[in-house]
C-alpha cells in the first residue's frame, strides 16, 4: 500500500484519528434511511464500509461531516432558522445578504455575506408542514 499522508485521517483502520467515527456514519445512515434519501445512503454506507476496512471510498470524510451538521446530528450541528442567527434582518427592499450554499431533498444551507455564518433553512419544511 503506498503512504498517503491524508489517507490515515480519513479512512484509516480503527484506532487512527478520523473526523467521523463509525457510530457518527450509523446515525447517518440510519436518518438518512428515515428521510428515503437512497441515492445519499448507498454512498454512506460505502464510506462505513471503507473505514471498517482501512480502504478508500468514494465519499470523503468531509462529505459526511457535513451531511452530519445539516441533518442535526454529530458534533457541530448547524443551527436552523429562516435568516442569519448572527445579524439583524435587513430593512425591507434592501438585499438579505444570503446566498445558498447547499440544496437537498427537504432543505437548504444559506450563508450569510456579512458575517458568514452558515444555518439549514427551515423554510421548505414549515411550508410542507403548514400546508
Amino acid at each position: 500500500m503506498v503512504a498517503v499522508p491524508w489517507l490515515r485521517r480519513h479512512v484509516g483502520p480503527a484506532g487512527y484519528n478520523v473526523a467521523v467515527n463509525l457510530n457518527d456514519l450509523e446515525q447517518l445512515g440510519l436518518e438518512l434511511r428515515r428521510l428515503g434519501w437512497k441515492k445519499h445512503l448507498v454512498h454512506a454506507r460505502e464510506l462505513y464500509a471503507a473505514m471498517r476496512e482501512g480502504r478508500i471510498a468514494s465519499w470523503s470524510v468531509e462529505h459526511a461531516e457535513r451531511l452530519l451538521a445539516v441533518l442535526g446530528l454529530g458534533a457541530h450541528p448547524l443551527p436552523c432558522a429562516s435568516s442569519c442567527p448572527r445579524c439583524p434582518r435587513p430593512a425591507p427592499g434592501h438585499w438579505n445578504g444570503v446566498r445558498t450554499m447547499l440544496h437537498l431533498p427537504d432543505r437548504w444551507v444559506s450563508q450569510c455575506s456579512r458575517c458568514g455564518a452558515e444555518w439549514v433553512d427551515d423554510t421548505a419544511r414549515r411550508c410542507s408542514v403548514d400546508g
